[in-house]
């Protein structure tokens, strides 16, 4: 076991003793390292040439995401001139470095559009103020140069079906550029309405159940692979809509390409081609790797792989139609990154029990595991407020055998500095890195 803050020694005995324990009343989860490329010497922008081949080798990680959209942690606001953003990403490689980070997890592909330049999707508005519009810097040029300097990696996280992020004041489309590929292909999109909390939410997807779709996503790994040094390629949870996916408007195409397969799983079967298509793409240049919501599937709707004993009421098995499992027992993924935002003490998804299924199903097919931490949950109220309670996560991802390393959300939560999480990063870097 590698050295752990001393103040933390007896609690973290305390939380291994509790959560190792087989015989929980809650399933066994775990979690497998990301695998990380190291980099050769080549230049960060190739000009659109042919990508060096990387040796993909095993690596530790403490890293971080770096949200784009709705300017959540960069850049600050999205009228900044090329000077400004250069500073802004001067100053998160640098806090980076100072927490002990090596690795960021940009996002790049918002909402079907780019914050560099792209053949492909249109400037997003996030870097731009609205989409299409000029691009003060290559962003994504400029941010790799600056953290490959500091040995840190950077992640290209993309989200691939989403359009328009959801709003109770209708779709949106007429944010969208003229360019867009949703505007030019106005029969890859599914309008989505579903109602929250009371409140009727809209939003755009692309249909995953379309060829052409599955198409556009890679066609746009591959630019940003051919392009840019970049150490991976980075899906978050986001699949079919968290909201109402029941509901999905794709009749049309089941009917066209369903062959009969009940409904569900042809929907996974969608995810799963774009996934396996994805890994293609990627193999032998980049990793792949996604980050799934912590609960594949509870035992009662998956047995006998599911997490036994798990009460959480939303899995990425039946909800967004992610079945991640798939993913790792067939290669499919590098690495698996899942996000267990939920504390120790969580009545219907525990943080330790989840971990343990991760750990184990990545264990036994060879995929590396790094485990995503909610570093904004140290905000609140309640169990998270405790600076013991993301420390222990760290220190009991630390103990799992398959685990190589963790991600926390997001960059701003860590430079808020909630419940004390840079203390944390700093372990996290000992126990993963070889700081």
């Amino acid at each position: 076991m590698k050295r752990f803050l001393v103040f933390l020694l007896t609690a973290a005995t305390f939380a291994f003793s509790l959560c190792s324990c087989s015989k929980l009343p809650f399933g066994r989860p775990a979690e497998n390292a990301v695998s990380v490329t190291e980099r050769t010497e080549s230049p960060t922008h190739t000009g659109g040439e042919e990508t060096p081949e990387k040796e993909v080798v095993q690596k530790g990680v403490s890293g971080a995401w770096v949200s784009t959209v709705a300017n959540i942690d960069f850049p600050s606001s999205p009228t900044l001139g090329a000077d400004e953003l250069k500073k802004e990403i001067d100053s998160i490689i640098s806090d980076a470095e100072t927490y002990g980070l090596n690795a960021l997890f940009l996002q790049v592909r918002p909402c079907a559009d780019a914050i560099y330049p792209s053949r492909i999707f249109p400037s997003s508005a996030y870097i731009c103020g609205k989409q299409s519009g000029e691009l003060p810097l290559d962003v994504l040029d400029y941010f790799i140069a600056a953290a490959h300097a500091k040995n840190i990696d950077v992640h290209a996280w993309i989200n691939p079906y989403r359009v328009t992020c959801a709003s109770s004041s209708g779709y949106n489309e007429d944010t969208l550029a003229a360019e867009n590929p949703a505007v030019l292909h106005p029969e890859w999109v599914v309008r989505h309405s579903w109602t929250e909390n009371g409140v009727r939410k809209y939003a755009c997807f692309f249909n995953p159940a379309l060829p052409e779709v599955r198409k556009l996503i890679c066609d746009g790994v591959e630019e940003l692979i051919a392009n840019y040094d970049i150490d991976g390629i980075h899906f978050d949870d986001y699949f079919y809509p968290y909201a109402d996916a029941a509901s999905f408007d794709d009749g049309e195409a089941y009917d066209l390409y369903g062959n009969g397969m009940p409904r569900d799983d042809w929907r996974r079967a969608n995810v799963n081609a774009l996934i396996e298509q994805v890994h293609g793409v990627c193999a032998g240049r980049v990793v792949f790797g996604v980050s799934p919501c912590g609960v594949w599937a509870r035992k009662s709707e998956k047995t006998p792989n599911g997490t036994e004993g798990i009460g959480y009421t939303v899995s990425a098995y039946s909800d967004v139609y992610a079945d991640v499992y798939e993913w790792i027992e067939n290669g499919r993924i590098d690495y698996v990154c899942p996000q267990l935002y939920w504390q120790i003490s969580h009545s219907s998804a525990p943080f330790c029990v989840l971990a343990d299924w991760w750990n184990d199903v990545c264990g036994e097919y060879g995929v590396t595991l790094y485990i995503g931490i909610g570093a904004y949950r140290g905000a609140e109220s309640g169990a998270y407020s405790s600076p013991n309670e993301i420390a222990l996560q760290v220190a009991y991802a630390n103990g799992k055998e398959n685990c190589k390393g963790v991600v926390f959300f997001s960059f701003r939560s860590l430079r808020k500095n909630y419940a004390d999480v840079q203390a944390s990063v700093k372990v996290a870097y000992e126990d993963f890195a070889g700081g």
